[in-house]
Formats: structure tokens, C-alpha cells, sequence
């Protein structure tokens, strides 16, 4: 039965490879949210990101970004004002030097905290949530 089992487990993990081979072929990286309702241009935005990303990971080269969404609260004092404003975006980062792929994260870059905080960049802090991997060759050239 052993024989059996391990055939059937290199079977599936063919399959395995060959979708994970095939989403990393087909992943698109997301362009900026149609309706960003601002302040700031998107492209400034992005680069702010950018080097915000390269600043904090020096081992690794964003390549791209994207705003994600609007400008969300992301800290208030206890009258429940916002002290701090989060941008959603996406960054594409080649890591260990990687000639294919990249990996592509959703995250918030944090703006400077204060009692009529800006919306705006420079980006002092990040919260990091979902990634994926997809072929350097398909993101877009900013």
C-alpha cells in the first residue's frame, strides 16, 4: 500500500505545482482604485510608496504601486477624532533578487500622526496584510 500512496501523493503534488505554476502565470497586478476620492495624485502617491518600501525593506526593490482604495482612519484619540491617516495600496517587490517573480503585497502606509493629521505623505509606518506571488514581466512599467 506504501508504493500506492506515494505514487498517488506525487500525482497531486504535480497538480499542485502545476496550478501554482499557472496562477503565478495568469496573477495581475491591480492599478489604482477608479474612484480615489483624494487629496493627493496617485502617481505622487505611489512613489511616496515606493520609497517609504525601500526605505523599510533595503534587501528587497518595490517595482510598482497602486492606491487600493481611499484614505482610511486608522488611529483615533479617545473622542474617537482620527490622529492618523492610512492609505491602502499595493506594492510589487522583487526579493532575494529574484529575475522572475515578484511578490505583490496589500498593504496601508501610515502618514505622520497629529491633532489635524495630514493626508498625505511622508509614510512613517506600514500595516501589512495579504500577498501573492506573480512574473515580474507582468507588472505593468509605472
Amino acid at each position: 500500500a506504501g508504493r500506492d500512496e506515494l505514487a498517488a501523493f506525487g500525482t497531486q503534488r504535480a497538480g499542485l505545482q502545476a496550478a501554482a505554476a499557472e496562477r503565478l502565470k495568469t496573477a495581475k497586478f491591480p492599478g489604482n482604485a477608479g474612484n480615489f476620492a483624494g487629496p493627493g495624485d496617485p502617481k505622487a502617491l505611489t512613489a511616496a510608496a515606493i520609497r517609504y518600501f525601500n526605505e523599510v525593506y533595503p534587501k528587497e526593490k518595490a517595482i510598482a504601486a497602486s492606491v487600493a482604495g481611499n484614505w482610511v482612519s486608522t488611529k483615533k484619540n479617545l473622542l474617537g477624532q482620527t490622529v492618523q491617516w492610512g492609505l491602502p495600496v499595493y506594492i510589487a517587490s522583487i526579493q532575494n533578487n529574484s529575475k522572475e517573480v515578484c511578490r505583490v503585497f496589500k498593504m496601508t502606509v501610515l502618514a505622520s500622526e497629529g491633532n489635524n493629521p495630514p493626508k498625505a505623505p511622508p509614510f512613517v509606518d506600514h500595516w501589512t496584510g495579504d500577498s501573492y506571488q506573480m512574473l515580474i514581466a507582468n507588472v505593468p512599467k509605472n
